[in-house]
C-alpha cells in the first residue's frame, strides 16, 4: 500500500466513484488525501471470510468478483470501476462473510473507517450515496440484512477526521483533551493548548471567493501540521480555528513553538488558484498552559482569551 498523492489520480477517476456522486471533491479533499492507494494483481484476495475489516475499497480501475462460500463457487457479482468493497463489514463491525478477489489488475482507493464516518458526517450527499449502496447490497444478498440490524446506532458515530483539511476534527480534540487533562493531572505533567485563528479570514473569503477560502483552510492545516511531531495533535476546531495540544513542554518552549508557527505562515509560498498566485494569510495564536485542577473546557477558554489578546494587539503574533 502506498501513500496517496491526489494530483496523480485523474479527477475524472475520483468523480466516477459512486460514494462521491454529487459530492464536491474540493470540499472533501482533506479526507481523500488521508486515503491510500492499493494495487491488486489478478487473482489476489482482497477480503476473505471470518476476518476483521476496517477499510472500504473504492475501485479506480479493474474488477473485483465476490464469492460467498468458496473461491471455486460462482461469483455472486462482479464489481467494477466506481463501486466499493468492504463497506458492510465496516458498518456492522462484524467479521467478513465473503471472498473479494481481483478479477484482473485493479487499483483501489483505500478509506479507513474513521475517514468513512467523517465523510458521512460532513456530506449529506455522501451519506445518501452510502445508503443507496447498502440498499443494492441488501437486495443482492438478503442474508446480509440480519447483519445490519444496528445500522441506526452505527450512524450516530462521528468520524475523527475533518473532511476539508484532513486533520482531526473538534469531536476528536474534545475527547483527546479530556483524556490528556486527566493524565497530566495525575502525573504532574505540563500541558499546553494553542488556539489558532486565521487573520482576516472572512475578508479573504469574501474578496477571493469560497474556493480560495477552502484552499486556505487546507493549506494552513498542512503548513501547521508540517511543523509538528506525530505526538503533537492538531485539529480543526471550527470555521477558521485550529487547536494544537502539546504535553511535556514548559512555558518558554510553548512560546517558542507559537512564534515558530506564526513565522512559518509569514514565510509560506503563495497559493496558486485558477492561474493566479494568491497570498497565504497570517495567523494569531493564543497560548494557555494548564493549571492544576483546570478542566479541559476551562483550558480551552483560557487559550481562546489569549487568542483574543493576540488579535487585539494587531494579529500575526502569539499571546498568553
Amino acid at each position: 500500500m502506498t501513500a496517496l498523492f491526489v494530483d496523480k489520480i485523474p479527477r475524472e477517476d475520483l468523480e466516477r466513484i459512486r460514494l462521491f456522486r454529487y459530492v464536491s471533491l474540493d470540499s472533501i479533499m482533506g479526507l481523500v488525501e488521508s486515503c491510500s492507494l492499493r494495487t491488486l494483481q489478478e487473482g489476489e484476495i482482497l477480503i476473505q471470510p471470518g476476518r476483521t475489516n476496517t477499510e472500504v475499497y473504492l475501485i479506480l480501475s479493474g474488477k473485483v468478483r465476490i464469492h460467498l462460500e468458496t473461491m471455486d463457487s460462482d461469483p455472486i457479482t462482479v464489481l467494477g470501476v466506481g463501486e466499493s468493497v468492504g463497506e458492510m463489514s465496516v458498518l456492522d463491525g462484524k467479521q467478513t462473510s465473503a471472498y473479494a478477489v481481483a478479477n484482473e489488475i485493479c487499483q483501489l482507493l483505500v478509506m479507513d473507517e474513521d475517514i468513512l464516518w467523517s465523510l458521512v458526517h460532513s456530506s449529506h450527499a455522501a451519506a445518501c450515496n452510502l445508503l443507496l449502496i447498502l440498499t443494492c447490497r441488501l437486495r443482492n444478498t438478503d442474508h446480509v440484512m440480519a447483519r445490519n440490524s444496528h445500522l441506526d446506532e452505527v450512524y450516530q458515530l462521528y468520524g475523527s477526521v475533518d473532511a476539508l483539511t484532513g486533520i482531526h476534527n473538534r469531536h476528536w480534540i474534545d475527547n483527546a483533551l479530556d483524556r490528556l487533562c486527566t493524565r497530566c493531572d495525575k502525573g504532574g505533567i505540563p500541558l499546553t493548548v494553542f488556539m489558532i485563528d486565521i487573520d482576516h479570514f472572512k475578508n479573504l473569503n469574501d474578496h477571493y471567493g469560497h474556493l480560495y477560502g477552502d484552499r486556505i483552510l487546507h493549506s494552513v492545516a498542512r503548513l501547521l501540521s508540517g511543523h509538528l511531531r506525530p505526538s503533537e495533535p492538531i485539529g480543526r476546531y471550527g470555521g477558521d480555528e485550529f487547536v494544537i495540544v502539546i504535553p511535556h513542554i514548559d512555558e518558554s518552549e510553548a512560546d517558542w513553538i507559537a512564534e515558530r508557527l506564526c513565522q512559518s505562515m509569514r514565510e509560506a509560498p503563495p497559493l496558486t488558484l485558477e492561474g493566479r498566485d494568491l497570498p497565504n494569510p497570517t495567523i494569531s495564536v493564543g497560548v494557555a498552559t494548564k493549571e492544576t485542577g483546570q478542566t479541559a473546557r476551562e483550558l480551552l477558554e483560557a487559550a481562546d482569551q489569549a487568542l483574543y489578546r493576540a488579535k487585539s494587539k494587531g494579529r500575526d503574533q502569539a499571546s498568553r
